[in-house]
């Protein structure tokens, strides 16, 4: 009977530990989820400050051209 009850026990105690481990496996999952969720934001920042730059240097390049433009006319 205490083998019974000792195998019992023991298949309890390794059922138990596929939960915890697939727990685990949620959790990293989740974690991972989040930082690619966080870099796919940042890369999305990232393109739009290059956007943002590239038309302000546009906007430099066509004030600089019609200074010289005008230096030119005087």
């Amino acid at each position: 009977m205490s083998e019974e009850k000792s195998l019992a026990s023991a298949s309890k105690s390794i059922t138990k530990k596929p939960c915890s481990w697939k727990q685990m496996f949620r959790k990293k999952n989740q974690e991972e989820q989040k930082k690619r969720e966080e870099l796919r934001k940042l890369g999305e920042e990232i393109a739009k400050t290059e956007e943002f730059l590239q038309n302000a240097w546009a906007l430099v390049a066509k004030v600089i051209n019609n200074k010289s433009l005008l230096n030119q006319l005087k």
